[in-house]
């Protein structure tokens, strides 16, 4: 009986080493099962953001201030023909220039500021060269009838008349719009004359106008309804 017993015990200790062996394996392996990791990258291109603007065929500059050669002989015209020396200018002188904006960006943009300042040199103190402005697209035999528009209202006429969007659609070129600005030597009173006189009568220090024109365009941005 005392070697049955032993057997039985032997046994035992064999099976519950066996279940030690089996319960370490899974609980320290790992179970099989199914798995599954997955991704996905969203992205957009940027829209381009490329404004042209000229004056006559003078491109504009945003480091400095370009030279517009042709700004007051373009469609330059005498008060009387031959009655005064080609591209000079004097009393009566008329003429015309495009402001040309293009928008070559992928965004609607629009002209937010102009701004216009006006330089003569060498006149006599107190003196000024009158000039007087018209928005109109007119041809050069036609010219306006009135030169309304005085410097300091030219900015916001030519903002104005470019108005408040310019699209990127190229076709019939909807994404470029011209305003045209003439311009002439008013001459509209006696005194006028005397001081006119005053300017032309000039030694070797010969009087100059010069017209600056700043203009700021920006992509348009809708204002949400409150």
């Amino acid at each position: 009986m005392a070697m049955k017993k032993k057997s039985y015990t032997a046994r035992l200790g064999a099976l519950a080493l066996a279940l030690t062996m089996v319960t370490t394996c899974l609980t320290g392996g790992t179970m099989a099962k199914y798995v599954t990791t997955v991704s996905a990258t969203g992205s957009a291109t940027v829209a381009k953001f490329d404004v042209d603007i000229k004056g006559n065929s003078t491109e504009f500059k945003s480091e400095s201030t370009a030279n517009i050669s042709d700004l007051f002989t373009t469609g330059w015209t005498a008060p009387a023909e031959n009655g005064v020396k080609t591209n000079m200018l004097a009393p009566g002188v008329y003429g015309y220039f495009d402001i040309v904006v293009t928008n070559n960006s992928e965004v609607s943009v629009k002209v937010s500021d102009v701004r216009i300042e006006s330089k003569t040199n060498n006149t006599p103190e107190g003196k000024k060269i009158r000039m007087k402005y018209a928005v109109s697209d007119v041809t050069r035999v036609n010219k306006p009838d009135i030169f309304g528009v005085e410097e300091v209202d030219l900015g916001e006429t030519i903002e104005n008349a470019l108005g408040d969007s310019i699209g990127w659609d190229i076709s019939d070129n909807k994404n470029s719009k011209t305003v045209r600005v003439w311009w002439t030597w008013e001459n509209s009173s006696p005194s006028g004359d005397e001081e006119d006189t005053a300017i032309g009568t000039y030694g070797d220090n010969v009087p100059t106008y010069a017209l600056t024109i700043a203009i700021t365009a920006e992509q348009v941005i809708s204002t949400p309804a409150p």
